[in-house]
């Protein structure tokens, strides 16, 4: 009986610590807002938390929808030449694997080449990676009025630190036509250090239960 109860134990806390991020908040944004992220919104620009966005103009699909939950976090530009972003700054761990989803609704034609960009920065503010970059200065898009629809970005940290994980959109040239970043699905998974530790506590206080 003893050992039914540890393995149902360890399969709890299994459980219980599969959907826990490092250090990092409302990843997929179910709270339904932008607790505990950090916005830098332009006048006209945006920073929202949806539950879908409905395309203007472009190409197909018409509308957005989440990779996961219920909402997604929502950039929309303005300007021009004004940076709208989203930021979050984590702990982690050499090994630790950050992962997100997100899209790009270009809703313009070149030479207007709107601009996105994800990318990972160190506790000094330098690059680590970046993650993409559509529009001028980064990947062509495919056409006018172009989506990077949703698409998904895993990257294995190097070393241990803190970091900073920052998503940015803006004009090009004139601020007619507004364009979209959709960001979801954000996750740093706990590291494996910390869960064997979990893990160590939970079958240590087993074993003071059963010689008690």
């Amino acid at each position: 009986m003893r050992k039914i109860t540890m393995i149902c134990t360890l399969a709890v806390l299994f459980l219980a610590v599969g959907g826990v991020q490092a250090d990092l908040t409302n990843g997929g944004f179910e709270t339904g807002n932008l607790t505990g992220w950090t916005s830098t919104v332009p006048p006209g620009a945006s920073v929202t938390v949806v539950s879908n966005h409905n395309e203007v103009g472009g190409q197909p699909p018409p509308s957005w929808a989440p990779t996961e939950g219920s909402f997604f976090a929502l950039l929309k530009t303005d300007g021009p030449d004004n940076w709208c972003t989203l930021e979050q700054s984590f702990s982690g761990v050499a090994g630790d694997v950050v992962s997100f989803n997100y899209f790009f609704n270009w809703e313009d034609y070149h030479p207007y080449n709107d601009q996105s960009y994800g990318r990972l920065l160190d506790s000094s503010g330098a690059e680590v990676k970046e993650f993409f970059h559509w529009g001028e200065g980064g990947d062509a898009m495919g056409g006018d009025y172009s989506n990077v629809g949703w698409s998904s970005v895993n990257y294995t940290l190097e070393a241990g630190g803190s970091y900073t994980l920052e998503f940015g959109i803006k004009n090009e040239i004139e601020s007619e036509y507004d364009s979209f970043l959709g960001i979801d699905a954000v996750v740093v998974p706990v590291p494996g250090a910390v869960l064997l530790g979990m893990l160590g506590l939970s079958v240590a206080g087993i074993k003071l239960r059963k010689f008690a």
